[in-house]
């Protein structure tokens, strides 16, 4: 089970293809709610790789899974999914606890992820023409930073009160505040 890494990304398109991009495919993904697979939807991974496992297989099925691996990297680079997600998303699972606000001129989108932030997502939105800011905060491990101008500022962090078992948002919003940053994530991650 990993830690949770909690995020909020808020997104402008600069160029009409990012317009596009957020009207046609990003918002309606987003509105499947639970089902949303946004990641996937702005980095797709293979269908083969979707299907494949990660991790030990039974013996009367390990050639047939060393051979599919195989084959998996001599066409996508990669053997499973799991290799996949951390390469290509930077996280092992695609976005979940999905909430959003706003319309195809700005998004603010908040969300879960596996033990880190999605670094090479916020890449490629700013390949594609989008402007990007994002803000995280992983308090189990203590960690908590932004992305802003393709850059990622981390910093160790705490926010826990003294005497209590749960980390304190009021601290890690005006963590993000000090920093000239309007959005923070929903909650400390941890």
């Amino acid at each position: 089970m990993p830690n949770w890494c909690a995020n909020s990304l808020k997104l402008k398109p600069k160029t009409t293809r990012a317009k596009y991009f957020m009207e046609r495919r990003l918002l309606p993904e987003l509105e499947k709610g639970n089902e949303c697979k946004l990641f996937n939807t702005i980095i797709p991974m293979p269908q083969e790789l979707l299907e494949t496992v990660c991790g030990s297989v039974m013996d009367d099925k390990k050639a047939a899974h060393e051979a599919q691996m195989k084959a998996n990297i001599e066409k996508h680079g990669y053997p499973t999914w799991y290799e996949f997600a951390n390469s290509k998303w930077g996280t092992k699972w695609d976005a979940c606890e999905l909430t959003h606000l706003g319309d195809k001129n700005e998004l603010t989108i908040w969300f879960d992820t596996a033990w880190s932030p999605p670094m090479p997502i916020y890449a490629k939105l700013e390949s594609m023409g989008f402007e990007v800011e994002a803000t995280y905060c992983e308090a189990g491990i203590g960690y908590a930073g932004w992305y802003v101008d393709g850059e990622d500022n981390e910093y160790s962090v705490s926010f826990y009160d003294e005497g209590q078992e749960c980390c304190d948002i009021e601290k890690m919003e005006a963590f993000f505040q000090a920093e000239g940053l309007t959005h923070s994530p929903a909650h400390t991650g941890g």
